[in-house]
């Protein structure tokens, strides 16, 4: 997970190289009453809660003998768009909408029997932003975010024992949840062509979304409504905070 993390995070940086290359054309042109843009960017998650009930998990495992090495949550990819409203020469409103995913997948297997989970989450932001544009600073940029992050996580089990299929459980859970997203961010925009623009941004939000509701189904033992919880029946926070870093397109409008 670890080598797959910096291997996102650095494709992400080599993208937005790239991205800022063109900014010598069209610097001179007007500048526009908006912007319409699309992002591609890296975040990482705080996860504590669920990260610990995993590792919880696999000593557990470790403790019945069972030799497991298994997967946490660490970053996810993120995408999105949004558009800005210019209100002064150096203030902008805009909205925007990202969407994250991230997912782990763990497995064993032996002569005895097998035992496979798998998590997806998932975060829907929807937040509103006020930036500003220093006016000795061509480009650069600074501002915050506000808005609401709605969340989803959903999992599959599997536990086998072959010599006692009696024993064999299989259950599905969807759970989800909402809460507050406050950012802070800075970075830098360059015009290319005509109207054509891009854009590297970083920064923090904090969005921690709380407990998560929803319920739980398995052939062996029916369904029921319940929050999402670790094997100790503790409520598990999914808190998705993190730093952040995307690299966009876009284009200005009403020049």
């Amino acid at each position: 997970m670890r080598c797959r993390t910096r291997s996102i995070l650095i494709s992400t940086l080599a993208l937005a190289l790239l991205c800022l290359q063109p900014h010598a054309a069209g610097q001179e042109r007007s500048t526009p009453k908006g912007y319409l843009r699309g992002f591609l960017g890296y975040t990482t998650q705080a996860l504590g809660d669920l990260n610990d009930a995993i590792e919880d998990d696999e000593q557990a495992l470790r403790g019945l003998g069972i030799p497991l090495d298994w997967e946490t949550f660490g970053g996810a990819i993120e995408f999105g768009a949004g558009a800005d409203l210019r209100v002064s020469e150096t203030v902008t409103l805009g909205m925007q909408v990202g969407i994250q995913r991230s997912s782990v997948e763990n497995s064993y297997s032996d002569w005895s029997g097998a035992l496979s989970d798998h998590i997806d989450l998932r975060v829907i932001d929807v937040s509103g932003t006020l930036t500003f544009w220093p006016p000795n600073s061509p480009g650069l940029f600074v501002g915050g975010s506000m808005g609401v992050a709605f969340g989803t996580a959903d999992s599959e089990s599997r536990f086998r024992i072959y010599s006692e299929p009696e024993y064999d459980l299989d259950a599905e859970s969807d759970f989800s949840g909402s809460g507050l997203s406050l950012g802070a961010f800075g970075g830098y925009q360059a015009a290319v062509g005509e109207a054509g623009l891009v854009f590297l941004k970083a920064g923090y939000r904090l969005r921690n979304l709380g407990e998560f509701d929803g319920d739980v189904c398995s052939p062996q033992s029916g369904c029921w409504d319940t929050e999402a919880q670790d094997n100790a029946g503790q409520a598990l926070d999914f808190d998705f905070s993190g730093f952040f870093l995307e690299c966009g397109l876009g284009f200005g409008v009403g020049q």
